[in-house]
């Protein structure tokens, strides 16, 4: 590729992140990205598949007291193809009793040019034995060069794990910025998202999921993860507004589990995360 289609797609890319004027630019970049996680994308943002692993708490802090006793794990991607747009994300949690914290942190950017760094902590309870609830503090920092002031905000959010059969797991999460002083007299849109899991069997789930920004539309997600031989784990999602299409795998070794995502855009071309996480 050329230099001045490497230009022309990032800019491009930028303005339909960051937006252009107030409204939009608040629910920029990493702090209004829907699919921060290549492993929840590949599964229709559908955090129930993954439910008490450390991805998952990325959109919801229940997580924080479900599944595994602990668990860590991180990941990268370039937006696009763009290498100013790439994204790393690392977290863990660990769980005790009817308790559970985490700690995510994600970084958007590219260092010394314009970065977004979202720090959450997160606190869980399983006030049930089918039934967790869980709250986040999210602290965000948008920076520039060095020689030009840093921006800080903070935002918090609730979640939300009911499972009602074995078979069965409903999610459902809401954010909301407290203050910010990236834009005087403007307040970072809010986030609300809802997802359902159906275990076929062991090896077959199903997800559905409904994400909204205040300054978005809806996005509607249909995912799947298929256990084709040992071990081995194929993904795929469907998503609309715009339409799009998710194709990932996921190999689990002994507790220890590596991704592979690509996310299709109609206009801007694909994206590849990779990702890997462990816990017991």
């Amino acid at each position: 590729m050329n230099n001045q289609q490497t230009v022309l797609r990032f800019l491009i890319a930028l303005l339909m992140i960051s937006g252009i004027g107030k409204a939009t630019f608040a629910g920029a970049g990493a702090f209004g990205d829907l699919f921060t996680a290549g492993a929840l994308v590949a599964g229709g943002n559908c955090d129930g598949l993954w439910a008490g692993r450390v991805v998952a708490l990325i959109g919801n802090p229940a997580h924080a007291v479900w599944g595994d006793r602990w668990s860590a794990g991180g990941g990268y991607r370039q937006l696009y193809g763009v290498d100013a747009l790439q994204r790393t994300w690392a977290g863990g949690k660990y769980r005790r009793n009817h308790w559970g914290v985490g700690v995510a942190i994600s970084q958007f950017g590219k260092r010394d040019f314009y970065t977004e760094t979202v720090t959450a902590i997160c606190l869980g309870l399983r006030i049930r034995r089918n039934v967790a609830v869980g709250v986040n503090l999210d602290h965000l920092q948008l920076a520039y060069t060095p020689d030009m002031p840093n921006y800080a905000g903070w935002a918090a959010g609730l979640g939300i794990i009911f499972q009602p059969q074995e078979q069965i797991i409903v999610t459902g999460a809401i954010g909301e910025a407290l203050n910010s002083d990236f834009i005087a007299d403007y307040r970072l849109p809010g986030r609300y998202q809802l997802s359902g899991m159906y275990s076929v069997s062991a090896e077959i789930q199903l997800g559905a999921s409904w994400t909204k920004k205040e300054c978005d539309g809806d996005l509607v997600g249909l995912g799947q993860r298929l256990g084709l031989v040992r071990h081995l784990y194929f993904l795929s999602a469907v998503y609309f507004n715009p339409a799009r299409y998710a194709l990932g795998a996921e190999i689990i070794l002994r507790g220890q589990s590596v991704f592979y995502t690509y996310l299709s855009h109609p206009d801007l071309g694909g994206t590849h995360y990779v990702e890997f996480a462990m816990g017991q």
